[in-house]
């Protein structure tokens, strides 16, 4: 799917759920609100609650549970079989979420009103969403015949390493982190700022070119910790006592603390929480002359957190990066949000130690 695809995907869902919305507010008005109007001829546009406020919360919810189900990964094959279930699904958690927030404390003339609304708001939710998506199903995959189902065949590819809703769940988690990092921390930042500007001369970040997913190439942003012109000769791996490295610096990369702006990239999406760490392209040539799997690591974001770094430690040797590369991918392999959040929770207990160089 394209992303001109995918916006007409998330514009109808939201044209959608506007109209559903009317419809229910027209139903909710006519057989509910007009048996408790003090007025004796109620108008039929002037209901008892704020119009406006509750057509601009029901779609905020509706593409948010639409997004959380896989809905928009752009990435994602789409299937008949499948759209129809994942339109089900998420439609129904809309409306239990609507029902709960917006619909519970309302004053009903019987309590059958409630099974009624929750019932008449699902099916409304559910026709007009799974129409507008199923018009634009055909128009990308042409009309459903039996002749021409075939047996897929196995293939290893991004699509297919977690479902589509893991995805969703995973790139939200790495958006909230990202925001909430650098908004916490950003008093943080600014203490190191100073201090590395006071510390040595140079810039305080310092950008270095590393290859992403698809093998596409981005700045990824670090806290200066060399001293200015430390790779004149050439790209270079840390040695033990580097003499390249600050005073302050060292202190940053013992405890990782110079990967923090890092939260920038992944915010922009070119890298995730958890995933490979990306390398520069001058390793990825000598790596991939031992180990042509390299390219394997294409297939997913390169991440700021990795399975690879706790197993193996810093890489300061190609032989070790191929070792690293043999737990990326078995991570890749094994991707989940619960290996996820098992890397994130071994990934604080090395920082704790202090083991980074």
């Amino acid at each position: 799917m394209t992303k001109r695809q995918l916006f007409f995907y998330v514009f109808f869902d939201f044209i959608a759920s506007l109209i559903v919305w009317l419809l229910f507010y027209l139903y909710r008005r006519v057989t509910n609100d007009f048996f408790f109007s003090p007025v004796p001829n109620p108008s039929l546009i002037l209901p008892s609650y704020s119009l406006a406020l509750s057509a601009m919360y029901f779609p905020v919810i509706s593409l948010a549970v639409h997004y959380l189900s896989g809905a928009y990964i752009i990435t994602s094959r789409r299937f008949r079989l499948r759209e129809l279930f994942t339109t089900l699904v998420a439609t129904f958690v809309i409306s239990v979420v609507i029902y709960f927030t917006m619909l519970v404390d309302d004053e009903v003339v019987s309590y059958e009103f409630y099974y009624q609304s929750f019932l008449i708001l699902w099916s409304l939710l559910f026709l007009f969403t799974y129409l507008f998506r199923a018009v634009q199903t055909w128009r990308q995959m042409g009309f459903f015949h039996l002749s021409n189902i075939t047996l897929d065949k196995k293939k290893f590819d991004s699509i297919d390493i977690m479902p589509a809703w893991q995805w969703a769940f995973k790139r939200a988690f790495d958006v909230i982190s990202s925001i909430a990092v650098l908004l916490l921390l950003s008093p943080f930042f600014l203490i190191i700022a100073v201090i590395i500007k006071l510390d040595s001369e140079g810039a305080i970040f310092y950008t270095q070119e590393r290859i992403g997913k698809n093998a596409k190439p981005f700045r990824i942003i670090k806290f200066r910790t060399m001293c200015r012109d430390a790779e004149l000769s050439g790209p270079a791996l840390t040695a033990e006592n580097d003499s390249r490295i600050t005073r302050i610096g060292g202190f940053l990369r013992r405890y990782r603390v110079d990967e923090l702006p890092q939260f920038i990239n992944i915010l922009k999406g070119e890298m995730s929480v958890v995933g490979p760490r990306p390398e520069r392209p001058f390793f990825i040539e000598r790596i991939t002359e031992v180990a042509p799997r390299y390219s394997e690591l294409y297939k997913v974001q390169p991440g700021l957190l990795s399975w690879g770094p706790i197993k193996v430690g810093y890489s300061d040797t190609i032989g070790k990066m191929v070792r690293r590369l043999d737990y990326d991918i078995e991570y890749i392999n094994n991707m989940s949000l619960s290996t996820d959040i098992k890397i994130i929770i071994l990934s604080f207990s090395v920082v704790m130690l202090g083991k980074g160089r």
